[in-house]
């Protein structure tokens, strides 16, 4: 009988020590996937937001690009129609200077 209580006991304690033993790491695994899917939705967040800004320092630097070429188109316009005019007025002095011999 002596033998059958410290089997009992000695059964019984292994049973508790299996079963705290099998249940701690559920719960590391648990706070482990749960902090690696924080970590993920964090450095999501953070891609977006740095996609974000690239996108629109991109934007910004079209935008003045295209603002430059516009005004050197305008200016090229007013050297060409400057330099057509001052030919005209050159095409009509020697016109008018050989016509007036």
């Amino acid at each position: 009988m002596l033998k059958f209580k410290l089997f009992a006991v000695a059964a019984v304690a292994m049973l508790a020590f299996t079963a705290c033993g099998s249940s701690a790491p559920k719960t590391d695994a648990s706070s482990a996937v749960e902090s690696a899917a924080k970590d993920a939705s964090s450095a999501v967040e953070s891609a977006g937001k740095e996609v974000s800004s690239a996108a629109e320092s991109a934007v910004k630097d079209a935008s003045s690009a295209v603002e430059s070429a516009s005004s050197e188109v305008e200016s090229a316009k007013d050297s060409v129609a400057s330099e057509a005019s001052s030919e005209s007025g050159a095409e009509t002095t020697a016109v008018e200077s050989t016509t007036a011999k």
